[in-house]
């Protein structure tokens, strides 16, 4: 029956079972639209959240940091290896410096001892001129005392002789021998010799007497002039004596205040060389000086998230926004000098600082746009 049927009449059955296929994949695909435009308005939801969150937290957060990778060419790089090296050049000018005045003071030190040993050389040797001038000026006065006692006899003895009977009378008298007459008159030459010969010893005696208390005064004024005292009777040799000792001593007061100069002026370069040396120390540590050799990772932290950054606490990179962080590494020391960046939210330019980092990880795990001392969640 069908066989007989005209085309005509199955074309309804076709448009209907057409009509039944289409309802179910248009379902299907309001359904799909309808999910894509939930998702989608779920993700701008979580966007503009995630927005806020992060405006919120960096109005409120003082955790966040901006890591940098330094290399040789970076600016701070080429001015602290510079620093360094005019550092170092300024700390062998001042070894050389010390070395020259420790050696003018050692030379210096050395002059005075022996200016000193000279002026006591001298100083003794006019204290012992003058012990032994007042020893032969003691033997002569005696050696004079003791010659004008001998004279003094001598004298009395011919006068008492000259009393008598003349011998050459009594001789032709006959009253005595010729060997007694001989021996009269020898005894009256041999007296007039002696008083002859003592009145010739003690006028030397008495010459070198006088020659000898010259001496004295000479010394005694040398002794004066050298204890720091007015003296003006000086012999010869005791003006020598106080030439040295004025040498000296004049060596020994310009030598001390040399020595004051250059003990002042060593101690002022050893202070600068102390404080130059530990200068030197934080550049020896700093990643900049690193950074000239081989890339160091530092974080740049704003002065007011400073507070939170302190040397051995753990640092933070977050993969999820602000919610998924895990510890990369801790805090090192601190950097000197100030330092611009662009505000990572506001661009605007923010001043702080350096911080090194001791990371855990590869560097290249430091390389996120924020680094955190504490996990902001909450902030």
């Amino acid at each position: 029956m069908d066989a007989t049927m005209p085309d005509s009449a199955h074309e309804p059955r076709r448009k209907q079972g057409q009509r039944f296929r289409i309802l179910p994949d248009i379902k299907l695909i309001t359904w799909l639209f309808s999910v894509a435009t939930r998702a989608v308005l779920l993700a701008i939801l979580l966007g503009v959240f995630g927005f806020l969150a992060l405006f919120a937290y960096f109005l409120l957060g003082r955790t966040w940091s901006m890591p940098v990778v330094l290399s040789a060419g970076y600016e701070r790089v080429i001015q602290v290896q510079r620093e360094w090296l005019e550092r170092n050049l300024r700390l062998a000018d001042l070894d050389s410096r010390i070395q020259v005045i420790r050696h003018q003071l050692f030379e210096t030190e050395n002059r005075i001892e022996i200016a000193r040993i000279a002026a006591a050389a001298e100083a003794n040797a006019i204290r012992t001129d003058k012990r032994q001038n007042d020893l032969e000026i003691e033997v002569l006065r005696n050696a004079l005392a003791r010659g004008t006692d001998e004279r003094h006899n001598a004298s009395n003895l011919l006068l008492r002789i000259a009393r008598l009977p003349d011998p050459e009378e009594i001789f032709e008298k006959g009253l005595v021998n010729r060997a007694r007459f001989l021996t009269d008159m020898l005894a009256r030459t041999d007296l007039s010799l002696k008083i002859a010969a003592l009145d010739a010893t003690l006028g030397d005696d008495a010459a070198r007497l006088a020659a000898l208390k010259r001496r004295r005064d000479s010394l005694r004024d040398a002794k004066v002039i050298v204890e720091g005292k007015l003296g003006e009777r000086l012999s010869h040799q005791e003006l020598e004596y106080v030439k040295i000792w004025n040498q000296a001593a004049l060596d020994l007061q310009t030598g001390a205040d040399e020595v004051k100069n250059l003990r002042q002026n060593l101690g002022q370069l050893e202070t600068l060389h102390m404080e130059l040396l530990n200068s030197l120390k934080p550049l020896a540590d700093s990643p900049l000086l690193a950074a000239a050799r081989e890339p160091a990772a530092v974080v740049f932290v704003p002065y007011g998230n400073a507070a939170t950054y302190e040397p051995g606490q753990p640092i933070y990179h977050c993969r999820l926004g602000l919610i998924v962080c895990s510890p990369i590494g801790t805090i090192g020391s601190f950097v000197d000098g100030e330092i611009t960046f662009p505000h990572p939210l506001f661009r605007r330019p923010i001043r702080g600082s350096f911080y090194s980092i001791k990371l855990t990880v590869d560097k290249q795990a430091a390389q996120d746009s924020l680094l955190f001392s504490a996990r902001p969640l909450l902030f």
